[in-house]
């Protein structure tokens, strides 16, 4: 049963009780469940999320339990309860004190009632049995896709001593090779185990390989197993986000934006906490500079229309930045956005219900807004901010500006209304203390920002705002500089 990872997804931030809704009434209908009997792992996860889940710390594993397949729990309820149907047709008393190891086996119920179909199947007319066995066959096949995705949660969420674990070349093997023959609950129980040990480096090595292959980063079609490894990986890569190399970070930005928000990871609060430790204004600026050319890079597939044509987070990001430039930061703006593109492709009648989610879309121009303009956090209220001016929140957003390469008309038009609370000489005193020039691109723009000023006839032909020193070979702000 292959799928696109997004049919997954789509279903993710969905209330987990409510999955588990279906079999949980049925099992409590029709059976009472002996210990680890396979519906007694229904209850035992579906009451722990319920008493958990809105309080528990967010965790990588928390991803997998929005992945379960409704489908396979609202088929399989359904069969059951035609089988069910069917069998309390004939009035038959159940065999007592004899072990159940005939038709029905297969489905793991409890002995009580698989007896009593057991004995009602060998009694009713051939018609019947055949409409039985046609339900029969289709609940084994969900079953057996549903039982290793309980499993799997079950194993998660009550943290059992576990099997022995797999050893690392065993999981690279599995993870990165796509070998067969693994036990997957086993598999996450080791992956799991080392992600909270000191074997945690590993498991980001693997992690990283793994979101690096083509069948992740062109997302074909995966099987349920697979859509797990990959919405885990990304838990967990996010997870370590302060700590990765700055490589990394961007690379995850540029691959796998969109579909950490889709999987359900908090990625706003990842970005948020890593944009808190910069230890400077201009390491602050230059994280949300660095972020939302990340973001513009994007080529995560939002939408394929008819024609072929592909419309990426990086496009999509463009297209509103164009739209509303200087209400990038309008929630309004943003939703009718994204009304206008779920109008658009219900109009060319494309079924999208596997590729987007207005959801998504509006956290992706949520933080890519707030990124681009350098408000994600209140760095100079909750950071380390030396800033002490009155207007900290208008320098930071030219302090923004000026990191950008490309923004430059922005700040001008600030300096050219009067009404702006920020002069250029206080901006050019603050620029001078929190922008180092030993950075080649902080350099370049300096001189961009040079000729800028001065077609705007905001400074003298005669002075510069950086100059070269030949003592040192190095750009330095001109501090002599008269406005």
């Amino acid at each position: 049963m292959k799928n696109k990872f997004y049919n997954y997804l789509y279903n993710a931030g969905v209330p987990v009780v409510e999955l588990y809704a279906p079999l949980n009434d049925w099992t409590k209908k029709f059976v009472v469940p002996a210990p680890n009997n396979f519906w007694q792992i229904i209850i035992s996860v579906s009451n722990f999320i319920s008493k958990y889940w809105e309080f528990e710390p967010w965790y990588p594993e928390k991803v997998i339990f929005s992945l379960i397949e409704r489908g396979l729990i609202d088929g399989l309820a359904m069969r059951l309860e035609s089988i069910e149907s069917l069998l309390t047709l004939t009035d038959i008393s159940p065999v007592v004190g004899t072990k159940v190891g005939g038709k029905f086996i297969s489905l793991d119920l409890n002995d009580s009632i698989a007896k009593r179909w057991e004995n009602a199947y060998s009694a009713v007319d051939p018609k019947v049995k055949k409409r039985v066995d046609s339900e029969l066959s289709a609940a084994i096949s969900l079953f057996t896709r549903l039982k290793i995705q309980l499993q799997t949660v079950n194993m998660l969420l009550t943290l059992p001593l576990g099997p022995a674990l797999y050893s690392t070349e065993e999981i690279r093997r599995f993870v990165i090779d796509n070998g067969s023959g693994c036990e997957f609950v086993r598999l996450i129980f080791t992956l799991r185990e080392m992600s909270i040990t000191d074997a945690r480096h590993e498991v980001y090595l693997i992690a990283k390989e793994f979101l690096a292959t083509d069948a992740c980063i062109k997302n074909e079609d995966i099987e349920w197993e697979r859509a797990v490894l990959l919405a885990w990986a990304l838990g967990f890569m996010f997870d370590e986000f302060k700590h990765l190399p700055s490589e990394d970070r961007i690379w995850l930005m540029e691959n796998y934006f969109y579909r950490a928000i889709a999987a359900g990871v908090p990625v706003r609060q990842f970005l948020q906490s890593y944009l808190l430790s910069s230890r400077w204004v201009v390491e602050y600026v230059q994280r949300n500079a660095a972020f939302a050319l990340s973001i513009e890079n994007n080529l995560e597939q939002i939408s394929v229309e008819q024609e072929a044509t592909v419309l990426s987070v990086g496009l999509f990001c463009a297209s509103y930045n164009k739209t509303f430039l200087e209400r990038l930061l309008d929630e309004q703006s943003q939703d009718g956005f994204v009304r206008g593109i779920v109008a658009e492709t219900a109009e060319k009648d494309v079924d999208f219900s596997t590729r987007f989610h207005p959801r998504w879309l509006k956290e992706v121009l949520y933080l890519y807004s707030h990124i681009k303009e350098a408000v994600l956090v209140d760095w100079m209220k909750d950071g380390d901010s030396p800033l002490n001016y009155e207007n900290k929140g208008e320098l930071m957003k030219l302090l923004a500006y000026f990191a950008y390469d490309g923004e430059f008309e922005r700040a001008i038009e600030y300096f050219k209304d009067e009404k702006s609370k920020v002069p250029l000489r206080i901006f050019l005193e603050y620029l001078r203390e929190a922008v180092g020039l030993e950075d080649v691109v902080n350099a370049q723009n300096g001189l961009s920002f040079t000729e800028a000023l001065r077609e705007a006839g905001l400074l003298p032909a005669n002075q510069d705002i950086i100059e070269y020193h030949e003592q040192d070979g190095q750009f330095h702000w001109n501090e002599d500089i008269k406005i």
